[in-house]
This record gives C-alpha cells, sequence and structure tokens, in this order.
C-alpha cells in the first residue's frame, strides 16, 4: 500500500512539473524589450520598455528620446495585446516563451484602411538594427539637403539632422509641412540605418554613401508607401518659406473653392 501512495505522489509530482513548464506567467518581463514589425522594406526595429506595477505594468515605445505610453495594456496567460487609442493602432502577439513575442501589429489609416505588419519582440535584448557590424566608414553628424521621390516621379524638398555617436545614429527629416518624428538608428561601414515607430507611424529609412559624397536611399511607411531618397552634406541648408507654398495665379485676386 505504501508503495502504491508512494508511487502515485512520484506521478502526480512529475505531471504538476510538466504542466507547470508549459505555463506562461501572465506577466511582461520588466526591462527593455527589443521589437520588430516587418514592412516590405524589411525588418522595423524599435523598443519597449516595461516598468512594473502592481496592477498592470507601464509599456513605453522608445525612439531616442521619445517615449510613448502605451495606455491600454491588457495581459492573460499567453497573450499580450498593447492599444493605442489616439493612433487607432493595436499590438497582439502570443507569449510563446516568457521573453519571446510573436504576433501583428495593426495601423488603421485614414478612411479605416488596415495595414497589418508581422511582429516579434524578444527581452533583454539592446541593439537597434545589428547585434554585430562592421564599424562605421563615414561621419553624417550634420545638416544635409535631402530630395524626397514618390514612386510616380514626385519629388518633395526636405532638411536632414543627423547626430552620430561611433555607431549610433539619432536624427529627423524636416519637411515643410512637418518631420519624421524622433529618429533611431546605426552607422556601419558606408551605410545608414534609421527608424521609428511611436503608435502612429512606422518609418524605415536606409541609404549609402556614394563616392560623391552623397546618400542614396529609400524609405518606407507602414505598407504602402516607398520613396527613393538623396542627400548632400549642406550646413545652410532650408527648407521654403511655407507662407510661400500656397499663392494666387496672375490674374486672380481671391481663392476660388
Amino acid at each position: 500500500m505504501k508503495h502504491a501512495v508512494l508511487k502515485l505522489l512520484v506521478i502526480g509530482g512529475v505531471l504538476f512539473l510538466f504542466i507547470g513548464c508549459d505555463r506562461v506567467p501572465p506577466e511582461l518581463l520588466p526591462g527593455r524589450w527589443r521589437a520588430t514589425a516587418t514592412l516590405p522594406g524589411g525588418e522595423l526595429p524599435f523598443f519597449i520598455d516595461v516598468h512594473p506595477d502592481s496592477i498592470t505594468p507601464e509599456v513605453f515605445l522608445v525612439n531616442g528620446e521619445e517615449r510613448v505610453r502605451v495606455r491600454e495594456v491588457h495581459l492573460s496567460r499567453d497573450s499580450v495585446i498593447l492599444k493605442l487609442p489616439a493612433f487607432n493602432t493595436t499590438l497582439r502577439a502570443r507569449r510563446s516563451r516568457p521573453e519571446v513575442l510573436e504576433g501583428e501589429l495593426i495601423l488603421v489609416k485614414r478612411g479605416g484602411v488596415r495595414q497589418v505588419m508581422p511582429f516579434q519582440a524578444r527581452h533583454g535584448v539592446t541593439h537597434r538594427f545589428f547585434a554585430h557590424a562592421a564599424p562605421p566608414a563615414i561621419e553624417v553628424t550634420g545638416r544635409w539637403e535631402v530630395t524626397f521621390v514618390d514612386d510616380e516621379g514626385n519629388a518633395t524638398q526636405a532638411v536632414g539632422e543627423f547626430h552620430q555617436q561611433h555607431r549610433r545614429l539619432r536624427g529627423t527629416f524636416m519637411t515643410p509641412t512637418g518631420d519624421y518624428r524622433f529618429l533611431e538608428g546605426e552607422v556601419t561601414d558606408s551605410s545608414l540605418y534609421l527608424s521609428c515607430f511611436d503608435g502612429g507611424h512606422a518609418f524605415l529609412f536606409r541609404a549609402k554613401l556614394d563616392s560623391q559624397g552623397q546618400l542614396r536611399g529609400d524609405f518606407w511607411s507602414g505598407t504602402a508607401w516607398h520613396e527613393k531618397w538623396t542627400a548632400r552634406p549642406n550646413p545652410e541648408a532650408s527648407l521654403p518659406d511655407p507662407y510661400r507654398l500656397t499663392y494666387l495665379k496672375a490674374g486672380y485676386d481671391r481663392f476660388d473653392f
């Protein structure tokens, strides 16, 4: 009888351990996560910071100096849902392991158009683009005169501002109608990489410095927008006067809609 009871206890203990190991606790590991969303141009990396709280953890999207608070965090045993109502954005992921998230990032654009991107995140990974890469062979700190050209041939002038510290790169692009937010990335060999996901924008930039000292590359925004871009260093680069972007044609004295 004793042996039978002991045998049952051992079997029960093994089953308990087996089931328990298969369960993922309903929590999000605190600290930094390296996340990626897959765009047509490749992986867009960004950081997620998690701070523990007594009820629900505080979650932030991190790009350079910008930290965007995720206001809605929903956790279950094996899934995570992050919502940013202000941008109509949802991130849904399954936790295959406590340190791994896999799912999709959903952006809802003007007119209710949904852009769905594969998403993955790993806890404790701190590099932005590359874990191992060649050291930079170029220095891009400064002001650049930039031209973006979309797939239909329409050109837009912009000004790029970059700050490089060895491999690490931060910056933005300014246009007559706004800017491209807080971009963060890396420089390796003669190429630069920049990205941003702040809840409302999913930006990915790549470029290489050519033999004439100009940057030439590509820009992707979400799943539907692509532009080529070129840039040359110009400390005096400036934007067109916004008040001159809208004007009356000769012979007109008022706007006619």
